[in-house]
């Protein structure tokens, strides 16, 4: 019939089987999402009364810890109960070689009468064959005797006797069986004291060794005690050490930031004064520059005139100086014209003027009084820049450390309540007075070691310590939705049950809601709500979601 039903029907049987019109088809007795539903549910019954047995059996541990943190305390008594227990068991040993001894005898006794017991059943064996000797012997008379009436009082006689004899014998057996009982229990008893002779010789070494271990403890807690009785008078004078190097330091430093001060006005007036003489050095320069160009045009102007010289008068100028006279002023028009063109050559040789040039020096200037004035707001940028550098980076220390402290206390909490004691603390190191350029150290003691570096924990040791300073630095600015992703992997389910507690209690104090991927069953046992992805229909994926927070609803209803 399902070939012929319409869109949206279906055919269901009594037993549960389930034929629809799009071709789906449910086997019967195949569980449905509501008995799926229905066993997680019950499931998660099962999960919580397991809880509450895991709660039951973590208050019971922890009363033992408690019970344990105690014994420090009650060490001086259990040393005076092992001394007791010491003389007591002393005692019992000698009272327990004396019964050795009285069981001892009773053993050499029960020996004796066992050897004669086994004496007297060989003599009562003896007895007997030699009675059924005689009985053979009498019943050969009494078949060989003619008349047998005559011979049947001897005959009930000799009856008598063998039972007689018989009846003796099973008391001789009764007796040597007896004996030999109490033989074999003297004997368990002779190994029994010997085995709690063992026993007590046994528990007083332990209790020697207890009795020298309390003192060794003893000895080793006063060295401890007399070593931290004299802590606080050398912390109090490393702490004065301290404080007087911090004044000593903060001496020098403001020491070092008055010359640091004045080294940067002394900078100030150094790079002016080298700006000032670069000036300088640049006019001096443009000066012998020009003093070349004009040495050189010069130079020319002696080599045109000397040719000139050599050229009309056949001569050189030192000749020609003595022929007119050096001091002499030109007399005739001719010389006057001869000075008129040197001097026009002269001025040829000196090349066209620059008319721009006065305009040229006015733009020089003012860009040279720009270039001063940039530099100045330059150098007061930078001061007020290193002025702000200092006041951040003063900024930045004070709350590094208010931060790192909050951290700090956070984290020593968060660890001893995810192992459950224990120690730890975060450690600047490498610093040099500067917080901002130290490093971090993780320093961790977990119960039952030594205080330590994390890279020598182990891989569980270091997830849980992870996790205590992830959620110490959470708690500095708590936000009101925080995703975990497969952070308790490498944990087992102890350690995952104080993350779930720790994820719970942190959840209480701030109101964040954390949102967990993980795939560990004790972690999704503990959430308020479940979503996972199924695939109840082949090749349809639906999401889905629980709601763990009803259990005790359902658990009503159930």
């Amino acid at each position: 019939l399902q070939s012929e039903l319409r869109h949206g029907q279906r055919l269901v049987a009594r037993d549960g089987g389930v034929w629809r019109w799009d071709g789906l088809t449910t086997a019967p007795g195949a569980p449905t999402a509501a008995a799926i539903r229905l066993a997680q549910r019950n499931r998660l019954l099962d999960l919580e009364r397991e809880r509450k047995v895991a709660d039951a059996e973590l208050e019971t541990a922890q009363a033992a810890q408690q019970t344990a943190l105690k014994a420090l305390e009650t060490a001086q008594a259990a040393d005076r109960s092992a001394r007791d227990a010491l003389r007591s068991a002393t005692q019992q040993v000698a009272t327990a070689r004396a019964n050795q001894a009285g069981l001892l005898q009773q053993a050499n006794a029960a020996d004796a009468r066992r050897v004669a017991a086994q004496e007297t059943l060989r003599r009562l064996a003896a007895d007997q064959a030699e009675i059924d000797v005689q009985a053979a012997e009498a019943q050969h008379e009494i078949a060989t005797l003619p008349d047998p009436e005559a011979q049947r009082g001897e005959m009930e006689r000799l009856r008598q006797d063998a039972a007689n004899a018989r009846e003796r014998e099973r008391g001789y057996r009764i007796e040597a069986e007896r004996l030999l009982r109490d033989a074999a229990a003297r004997q368990s008893r002779l190994a029994a004291v010997a085995a709690e002779l063992g026993s007590w010789q046994d528990r007083m070494s332990g209790a020697q060794q207890q009795h020298d271990t309390l003192n060794a403890r003893r000895a080793q807690l006063l060295a401890d005690l007399a070593t931290l009785e004299a802590r606080p008078q050398e912390l109090q004078a490393t702490k004065s050490a301290i404080e007087a190097e911090v004044d000593i330091a903060r001496g020098i430093a403001r020491e070092a930031a008055l010359a640091l001060s004045q080294a940067e006005a002394v900078v100030i007036a150094a790079e002016r004064r080298q700006i000032e003489a670069s000036e300088r050095q640049g006019d001096a320069r443009e000066a012998r520059v020009r003093a070349e160009s004009g040495r050189e045009r010069a130079v020319e102007a002696r080599r045109a005139v000397v040719l000139k010289i050599a050229e009309s008068f056949d001569c050189g100028p030192e000749a020609l100086a003595l022929i007119v006279g050096e001091d002499r002023e030109p007399a005739s028009l001719s010389e006057l014209e001869t000075r008129l063109e040197r001097l026009r050559r002269d001025r040829e040789a000196i090349g066209p003027v620059n008319l721009m040039a006065e305009s040229e020096l006015e733009e020089l200037a003012a860009e040279l009084e720009t270039n001063r004035t940039e530099s100045a707001d330059l150098r007061a940028a930078i001061a007020r820049l290193r002025q702000g550098i200092q006041e951040l980076n003063r900024e930045s220390r004070g709350r590094l450390l208010a931060a790192f402290e909050t951290v700090n206390r956070n984290f020593k909490d968060l660890f001893v309540k995810l192992f459950g004691g224990g120690a730890a603390h975060l450690e600047l190191i490498n610093h040099e007075n500067d917080p901002l350029q130290a490093g971090l150290e993780i320093m961790a003691s977990p119960p039952g070691k030594k205080l330590q570096m994390l890279s020598l924990l182990s891989g569980g040791e270091r997830a849980l310590t992870a996790l205590a300073l992830v959620f110490a630095m959470f708690l500095t600015n708590p936000a009101p939705i925080c995703v975990l992703d497969e952070v308790d992997a490498p944990l087992d389910d102890a350690n995952v049950e104080r993350f779930c507690h720790l994820v719970r209690d942190i959840g209480s104090r701030t109101g964040t809601r954390f949102l967990i991927v993980t795939h560990h069953r004790v972690s999704m046992a503990k959430m308020d709500r479940l979503y996972g992805v199924t695939m109840i229909e082949k090749g349809i994926s639906r999401l889905v979601s629980v709601d763990l927070g009803q259990t005790d609803a359902l658990r009503r209803v159930g």
